[in-house]
């Protein structure tokens, strides 16, 4: 190959790589400013209000129980199994085919 045509093919695989790469000029917009933007600038007195009230009217507790996580477990005091105990349960369920069913998506 010719020089020239080397050249030519080189000075083109950087430009299709240049405009590859170029933006399509898409910008996303700025998040919006949230309605209570003074929450923003509360003091620590103020926050510390605002949590006492939401204690005292239940709405922190309605706040707690709608969040997604599971309940804390309650110490009830039962003895801790023994990894027998534990491994009979896991014979017991797969012998009744329980444990197959807990391992697929249709679940129990």
């Amino acid at each position: 190959m010719s020089t020239v045509i080397r050249s030519t093919l080189l000075i083109a695989m950087f430009a299709l790589a240049g405009v590859a790469q170029a933006s399509n000029g898409y910008q996303p917009k700025p998040a919006p400013v949230a309605e209570d933007a003074k929450a923003a600038a509360a003091t620590r007195a103020q926050v510390k209000a605002d949590l006492a009230k939401a204690v005292k009217d239940g709405s922190l507790a309605e706040m707690n129980k709608s969040n997604g996580y599971p309940p804390e477990a309650a110490n009830t005091g039962a003895k801790p199994r023994t990894r027998a105990e534990v491994l009979e349960e896991l014979r017991q369920a797969q012998a009744d085919g329980s444990f197959r069913r807990m391992n697929t998506n249709k679940g129990y």
